[in-house]
């Protein structure tokens, strides 16, 4: 009967050691499966716009604001025929982003007086995720505003300018089509530095701005990460089960 019971005693232990590696190298699997599954997914309500895409305008909704920046009125003037007329860019912690209560939303306008403009892009929106769209102006923009993108670009590469581009050229007329719509581009930045405006028609002006913070971003494991983390969590279990033995 002892021999039997040291025998259960020890198959028992022996069991225990083996359900805790198992539970140990299930935990680290999990762990690992839940850090690769941490990918940013497009949000709801988003136009979303990766680096060397390009999509249609449509509404999103307004950012409710608290305003962190303001380059206030800005003028432009280049080319020939010369085009003249303001730009104005805020930077806002939006409530309403889709990326997350308080993340960025870098928000554009601008009125022509002569010439026409064809183009404008912000920069740079490296390194992060971004989704566009347009709206009725709101405070601190113009009253007014109804001239609407064809298309919102992101270049290529590391997709740092977005660019949004107005088919046939606003010109202006005295009027609300002189204007831009409110011209958004969502982000998943919690910070922001100084970037750039560009105005473009045949010619072209840089004007100071502002850009989410670079390398912020939330960064996908490679699969090879995944399971070594994997492996790393059940060698750290069964070191431990072997310590046990050993000081036992």
């Amino acid at each position: 009967m002892g021999c039997r019971s040291e025998g259960s005693k020890g198959v028992s232990e022996i069991m225990k050691r083996f359900l805790g590696l198992r539970a140990g190298v299930t935990l680290g699997l999990v762990v690992a499966v839940g850090v690769g599954l941490m990918v940013p997914v497009a949000p709801v309500q988003a136009i979303p716009l990766a680096p060397g895409g390009s999509v249609g305008a449509a509404a999103v909704p307004n950012p409710v604001p608290i305003i962190l920046a303001d380059t206030g009125l800005e003028a432009f003037s280049f080319g020939s025929p010369l085009a003249t007329g303001i730009v104005r860019e805020i930077v806002v912690a939006d409530s309403s982003n889709p990326f997350g209560a308080g993340k960025l939303s870098f928000v554009y306008q601008f009125r022509v007086v002569t010439g026409d403009v064809a183009r404008l892009s912000g920069s740079s929106y490296a390194g992060v995720l971004t989704d566009v769209g347009i709206n009725i102006p709101m405070a601190p923009f113009f009253t007014s505003g109804t001239a609407m993108p064809s298309t919102i670009d992101r270049s290529a590469g590391l997709g740092d300018v977005v660019g949004f581009n107005f088919i046939p050229p606003v010109t202006p007329d005295g009027g609300s089509s002189d204007t831009s719509f409110e011209l958004i581009i969502r982000t998943d930045a919690f910070t922001f530095v100084a970037g750039s405006i560009g105005v473009v028609d045949g010619g072209s002006e840089t004007l100071s701005g502002f850009a989410p913070t670079p390398g912020h971003a939330f960064q996908t494991p490679e699969p090879a990460s995944i399971v070594l983390l994997g492996l790393g969590a059940a060698g750290i279990c069964a070191y431990g089960w072997k310590r046990r033995k050993v000081t036992a």
